[in-house]
């Protein structure tokens, strides 16, 4: 108890003086009967289901009378062509080894028409009709490019030959001459000591010496003028048998290269009147 009312009154609850009834009991709980389920109605041949139920078999949402669909076929993948392959592969070796370009350019060119035959669409067997194609192109391509290259590199090759055939020649033509030249000069050396002729009797003359200064017991020359009288082995660039010699008269004569036919023919010793013709056998 405390002196304020209000206080009282909250902590005290209400209470029901008015008459007590009996207590109330709960609902029982109302027993689960089952709906009643429609009675099967029997099927004939030809009838037609009840409305809202499809008939026996039919999926549903499917309409009625129509079959259910067959799943869709995937199609199939076709094989790559083989061709093709070997198309561009031919493509491929022609282009870093260009030197076999004439075969595999050829090898490409007609695989890649076979696997383009092949693989066109529609009706083509095979995939691939770019691939093939892509190698015709460049095994054509490189077929040209591998010849042109190959015909420069062999003209190029016979025109450094040939020049070398010609730098060859001229250098043998100049060895001929400068050996045809020493055997005139010794030719002329026996000429003045053998009394301006070319007579046997005069001396041997290959060691060079100058005139007058032979002395009475020197070799003389027996029989026709030989080039062994005239110069030693050594003294030529080719060698003796490359030359001939022909005493034409006693102040005339031709020195002959046999290899290149060139020859040096002297027509007068007293005049020194000589000329040089050029060799016509190869």
């Amino acid at each position: 108890m405390t002196d304020n009312p209000l206080e009282d009154s909250r902590e005290q609850p209400p209470q029901n003086t008015g008459p007590q009834g009996p207590p109330q009991q709960p609902y029982p709980p109302r027993p689960a009967q089952p709906y009643p389920q429609r009675p099967a109605q029997p099927q004939y041949p030809g009838s037609y289901p009840p409305p809202g139920y499809p008939p026996q078999g039919q999926p549903y949402g499917q309409p009625y009378g129509q079959q259910p669909a067959a799943p869709y076929p995937y199609p199939q993948m076709q094989p790559f062509s083989t061709k093709a392959i070997i198309s561009i592969v031919c493509a491929g070796v022609s282009v870093f080894f260009w030197p076999l370009g004439p075969l595999t350019g050829i090898g490409g060119l007609v695989t890649g028409f076979m696997g383009m035959k092949e693989s066109k669409q529609p009706g083509g067997t095979h995939r691939g009709w770019g691939l093939a194609l892509a190698g015709t192109i460049i095994s054509g391509l490189m077929f040209l490019v591998s010849l042109g290259l190959i015909a420069l590199m062999g003209f190029a090759f016979f025109m450094a030959a040939e020049q070398q055939d010609r730098f060859h020649a001229q250098a043998q033509e100049n060895r001929s001459r400068a050996d045809m030249e020493l055997i005139k000069e010794r030719m002329n050396l026996y000429f003045i000591e053998n009394n301006q002729s070319l007579a046997p009797g005069g001396p041997v003359v290959k060691d060079g010496w100058e005139g007058g200064l032979f002395p009475e017991n020197h070799p003389k020359v027996q029989g026709e003028l030989k080039l062994t009288d005239l110069v030693r082995e050594i003294d030529l660039q080719g060698s003796l048998s490359d030359y001939r010699l022909s005493v034409t008269s006693t102040k005339s004569a031709e020195i002959t290269h046999t290899s290149s036919g060139a020859k040096l023919v002297i027509s007068d010793f007293k005049s020194d009147r000589w000329r040089f013709e050029e060799g016509t056998t190869p």
